[in-house]
C-alpha cells in the first residue's frame, strides 16, 4: 500500500480500501463486529476508548517496526 498525506479525502481511502478487500469481505467484517460489540453498550464502548487511549501513542512506533504480512489463510499480493 502506498504512504498518503494526512489530510487525504474520504474518497481516496474508499480507493484504497476497495484495492486491497472486497466490499463483501468489509461487509462481514464490520458485521462481525456490530456483533461483537453492540452499538449501545456504552460501558463497553468507553473501555474501547480507554483501551485505545492508551496504545495509541505506540502504534505508529509499532507499525513503522513490524512488519505485518498475511496469514496462510489469507495471503495477499
Amino acid at each position: 500500500m502506498s504512504e498518503v498525506k494526512p489530510d487525504i479525502r474520504l474518497e481516496m481511502v474508499w480507493d484504497l480500501i476497495e484495492n486491497e478487500v472486497a466490499k463483501s469481505e468489509l461487509r462481514a467484517a464490520v458485521a462481525m463486529t456490530d456483533e461483537l460489540v453492540p452499538n449501545n453498550d456504552v460501558e463497553l464502548i468507553g473501555q474501547r476508548l480507554e483501551r485505545l487511549a492508551t496504545v495509541r501513542p505506540f502504534l505508529p512506533l509499532m507499525m513503522a517496526t513490524i512488519e505485518f504480512g498475511a496469514t496462510t489463510d489469507g495471503p495477499r499480493s
